[in-house]
């Protein structure tokens, strides 16, 4: 993970974007594959929903776990 005393600004807001934008794409494939009119397109839906979850745990964990939440 970055180190959020000495990693620039711009390091920072890279990775909270890269993060909010996997995390928005998760959202939708979780909450919109569910009104897909097929089988086939349901589970399609649903395995990039499970696939963008490991993008948002990938890139989440670039992020500084000593950071609060304000930071």
């Amino acid at each position: 993970p970055i180190d959020s005393k000495t990693a620039d600004i711009q390091t920072k807001l890279n990775t909270m974007i890269i993060v909010a934008g996997e995390q928005q794409t998760m959202n939708f494939y979780m909450n919109v594959g569910n009104r897909y009119p097929d089988d086939l397109g349901r589970s399609l839906y649903l395995e990039i929903g499970m696939v963008e979850e490991q993008h948002v745990t990938h890139y989440g964990g670039l992020l500084d776990p000593n950071c609060t939440w304000l930071e």
